[in-house]
């Protein structure tokens, strides 16, 4: 692999970015498994702001936990990916790019992807041109749509892959209720799944109806038992 052929900036609005970057390093690693050596396949680093007035622990930290996903080897190859939201609108400071020569002079072999959290290229130039000063990357958007019609498709999916039937007019209430209006993120994925493998513990006959929905709603230990909206589901429960 070429110096830094697979580095580059990714702009997404996944709440489960860190598992996305360790899927994206299993999908290189099972293409190009010689371009990976490592305790870990991909290493997920947050660069912390820090005002110009106090030292610089950012490059140390960074420097400590590559070295421990590196192990007995001479040297990391992989995936490291580096959070940096807290750099934005202070790209132009000293330790920003004191930390961005340190990655350009120790690149061979590294596979560098730096996050940002947001929805369009347009609103980070700025921090993107900063890092193509020292490093050649390219950039890529990621960002789900997020708007009921996306969610229960997601949703439908989830659940024909666990082999269950579960009424439409179910999950439109829980987009309704518990995305809608309670503001719990289905949109994240760890979440969306943690949810939907309890409530397949509630099915009947692999369906999941609105009798089994109230059921699953009246365990407190579940998910969405712990917020208390079964009382909302006893009002609308004719309507379903």
């Amino acid at each position: 692999m070429k110096i830094n052929d697979d580095s580059l900036i990714l702009i997404t609005n996944r709440n489960d970015i860190e598992c996305f970057v360790k899927e994206i390093a299993k999908k290189r690693y099972n293409k190009f498994p010689a371009s990976f050596a490592g305790e870990e396949l991909c290493i997920n680093y947050k660069l912390r702001y820090e005002l110009p007035c106090h030292s610089f622990k950012g490059l140390k930290n960074y420097i400590l936990r590559v070295k421990d996903a590196t192990g007995l080897r001479s040297d990391f190859r992989g995936v490291i990916a580096i959070h940096i939201d807290e750099w934005l609108n202070h790209e132009d400071e000293e330790y920003f790019e004191i930390f961005l020569k340190y990655l350009s002079d120790h690149q061979e072999h590294k596979q560098y992807i730096f996050v940002i959290k947001g929805e369009s290229m347009k609103e980070y130039q700025s921090i993107i041109y900063k890092i193509m000063k020292y490093i050649q990357v390219g950039v890529e958007e990621d960002c789900i749509c997020k708007d009921k019609k996306e969610l229960l498709r997601l949703m439908s999916i989830s659940m024909k892959k666990k082999n269950i039937n579960i009424e439409k007019k179910v999950i439109q209430w829980l987009i309704d209720t518990v995305y809608s209006k309670h503001d719990i993120d289905l949109f994240n994925e760890t979440l969306r799944e943690s949810i939907l493998s309890e409530m397949m513990l509630f099915t009947k006959d692999n369906k999941f109806d609105s009798d089994c929905l109230y059921e699953y709603l009246k365990k407190e230990k579940t998910i969405l038992g712990l917020f208390g909206i079964k009382e909302e589901l006893d009002i609308e429960r004719k309507q379903l």
